[in-house]
């Protein structure tokens, strides 16, 4: 699930325009466009005027007949997502929904300066998007109920993109009141053991900020859930003054079980930070343990598509990541994005470029989902896969490609030492099962037995009349090139891998 669909229709095609753009560097024609983004060609141009009046980081620029997105150097394209965050007014009111200050419409629509009629339209928008996620919106306060770990989750997710930079905002908080949290939540890692990196204090201060609201409000997280004694609060002098903040700030007194609320993502095993604390994890909570066996038979099926397995080390850093990603979900139920999907970005690309690989660890993947009926849904695959492929950053290298080796002749105009040089930057830069020939040391009945190979690349303007894929390639092996070889290379492994296992 995600939560692209409040987006009003033209914020959604502007969104959409930018990522067809931003994906293709080189650029997209106008007809391409217009059947992506499923308009006529007057809305595509005005559409286009006012992506580059909104837009402070971007411009779409039409060069030689095709649209391109030009980007500021030092602007990610994350601040072009926040910026869509800040501008929609759905988005607005699900923000306010947090700090549950309104009693009734006319009350949110006068704060946002919004109509009457407009709030009530959107805010039945929000009602019937967050329903998929078993979320409730209830009035008098406006306000969400439902399951507390997804609504924190979906906020945590929602104020991530939103405030993209490194630095953390806590909305309606002074400077100095977002320091005493800084402070708490990084004595507790000092405490516990964990390491005290930025990703860790920002996931636990944004979380620790929305638990002090959903908590202010009544919205406890269940009790009969935070039963993980491994943990250790700070009482220290920094818990007092985190105490005087809550008190100031928020209204309630914060004492240790209110800490344990807080930090409900650790206090129900659903974040993971050592090796130490998944040991605990796994003798002391029952669906925690359940969970770890399934990872580890996948990563077992994983091992077996690998050359060079995982070690054991890398196996618990994988198990981690990957309850981490999943274990304060349901099994059965839905993933949450907010407008982001570059998981699903990531994995396309990847699958672009190593159709093969993505493809087998996609299966395996696919057949644990069905075989347990866990996290079966497409988000929560693609998440899977996308941990996979990112924490073992040389997949590409390990994974078994198929039993028959493809057969590739270069035939170049170069010398034969710089063929060489080519021919080595090939095998260094490619990934499959695949042998290079090099026409500078083949026969001269060479050209008699083109058949005999799978592709030909070459340096030269050659007009071979052969089935066997010809593919113009420079002599120095642009990253172009690079693209262009991996893809059919990983094409042909597929092709030879299909014709396996029709004959046997």
């Amino acid at each position: 699930m995600n939560l692209r669909s409040l987006l009003n229709k033209s914020m959604l095609r502007h969104l959409r325009l930018i990522e067809l753009l931003y994906e293709t560097k080189q650029g997209l024609p106008t007809d391409r466009l217009i059947a992506e983004l499923r308009c006529s060609l007057p809305v595509l141009l005005n559409d286009i005027r006012l992506v580059n009046e909104e837009q402070d980081d971007a411009t779409i620029e039409k060069y030689k007949g095709l649209y391109q997105l030009k980007v500021q150097k030092n602007s990610p394209v994350s601040r072009l997502y926040a910026e869509f965050l800040q501008r929609s007014s759905e988005f607005q009111i699900f923000e306010a929904l947090l700090y549950e200050q309104h009693e009734n419409i006319t009350e949110l629509a006068s704060d946002l300066y919004l109509s009457i009629s407009n709030t009530q339209r959107y805010l039945k928008k929000i009602q019937l998007v967050l329903k998929e996620a078993d979320i409730e919106l209830k009035h008098r306060p406006l306000r969400l109920e439902g399951k507390e770990s997804v609504i924190r989750q979906l906020y945590y997710r929602y104020f991530n993109e939103k405030h993209f930079q490194m630095g953390i905002n806590l909305p309606k908080l002074k400077e100095e009141h977002q320091e005493v949290i800084f402070a708490f939540v990084t004595d507790f890692l000092v405490k516990n053991n964990f390491p005290v990196k930025h990703i860790f204090i920002q996931r636990l201060a944004y979380n620790f900020y929305i638990s002090l609201w959903r908590m202010k409000n009544q919205h406890h997280f269940p009790k009969w859930q935070l039963k993980n004694d491994f943990l250790q609060l700070p009482l220290t002098t920094r818990f007092i003054t985190c105490q005087q903040l809550v008190k100031e700030c928020f209204d309630f007194s914060l004492d240790e079980r209110g800490c344990q609320d807080a930090f409900w993502l650790l206090y129900s095993d659903s974040l993971i930070f050592s090796e130490e604390q998944l040991d605990y994890i796994v003798k002391n909570n029952e669906r925690g343990k359940v969970h770890y066996d399934i990872h580890e038979q996948l990563i077992t099926q994983l091992n077996a598509a690998f050359i060079k397995p995982l070690t054991q080390k890398e196996q618990v850093q994988l198990i981690c990541t990957l309850q981490n990603s999943s274990f304060l979900y349901a099994t059965k139920g839905t993933c949450v994005n907010i407008l982001r999907l570059d998981k699903e970005s990531f994995v396309l690309a990847m699958a672009k470029t190593y159709p093969v690989g993505v493809a087998k660890i996609t299966r395996l993947v696919e057949d644990i989902t069905a075989q347990y009926y866990f996290y079966f849904e497409k988000d929560f695959v693609i998440s899977y896969v996308y941990w996979i492929l990112t924490t073992i950053p040389d997949w590409v290298e390990r994974i078994s490609w198929g039993q028959k080796r493809i057969k590739i002749l270069l035939l170049s105009n170069l010398s034969p030492t710089a063929e060489n040089y080519l021919a080595s930057q090939i095998e260094k830069k490619i990934y499959g099962d695949f042998e290079i020939y090099q026409g500078n040391h083949e026969t001269t009945t060479l050209f008699q037995n083109l058949e005999a190979y799978d592709l030909i690349l070459t340096t030269e303007d050659l007009k071979i009349p052969c089935s066997v894929p010809l593919l113009p390639i420079d002599s120095y092996l642009s990253w172009q090139n690079i693209a262009s070889i991996q893809e059919i290379v990983s094409e042909l492994i597929e092709q030879c891998n299909v014709e396996q296992r029709i004959v046997s």
